[in-house]
């Protein structure tokens, strides 16, 4: 059984702002590196998420962020990513595998307030976002009330995912990573 780690927590901003300004720019070059690399270490330190905890016994997944920054980097166990361009598969070893932005008021964040990915802006929603990137490999409904949720991209080894609220009216959450 998996189990899920919230290790975000609310903080003042303090962390440098050039790397929550320019967060996706910085992090998207360093998903599938693990703790051991000297640029993720330095992007950590500048966010002030270093060190990051260590996984639990049964931890799989670590959220680090910062709910008044609307944003968390996520790392999964290296063992447990079952794509081909991830040669680290030490069990207990952090890869960094995405990078979620939250739009205000999500789970009691704040909205992100630097870039978002490829110029998407908060006042997007899913017509706006499917005429950018064009038609996406994923359409998820919300099982309930049958209105749209998400729409799922892909681009080489990047996944983009966007969720919604109001059908697809508003922008609820950005999800950028290789899983």
């Amino acid at each position: 059984m998996t189990s899920w780690v919230q290790t975000s927590k609310v903080t003042t901003m303090s962390a440098k702002p050039s790397a929550v300004t320019d967060l996706f720019k910085t992090v998207e070059p360093l998903f599938g590196r693990t703790l051991k690399d000297g640029d993720l270490e330095a992007l950590l330190k500048d966010l002030e998420k270093w060190p990051v905890p260590p996984f639990g016994d049964e931890d799989f997944v670590i959220f680090q962020g910062d709910k008044t920054l609307g944003y968390d980097l996520v790392f999964d166990d290296a063992e447990t990513v079952k794509i081909p361009e991830v040669t680290e598969k030490t069990p207990r070893t952090h890869l960094l595998v995405g990078c979620f932005f939250f739009n205000e008021g999500f789970d009691g964040n704040q909205a992100f307030p630097g870039h978002l990915p490829w110029g998407i802006a908060w006042s997007d929603n899913a017509a706006s976002l499917v005429s950018k990137f064009g038609p996406p490999m994923n359409e998820i409904m919300n099982k309930k009330t049958g209105l749209l949720n998400s729409h799922r991209w892909k681009s080489g080894r990047i996944l983009l995912t966007a969720r919604y609220i109001g059908g697809g009216t508003s922008l609820r959450q950005i999800y950028v990573g290789i899983k």
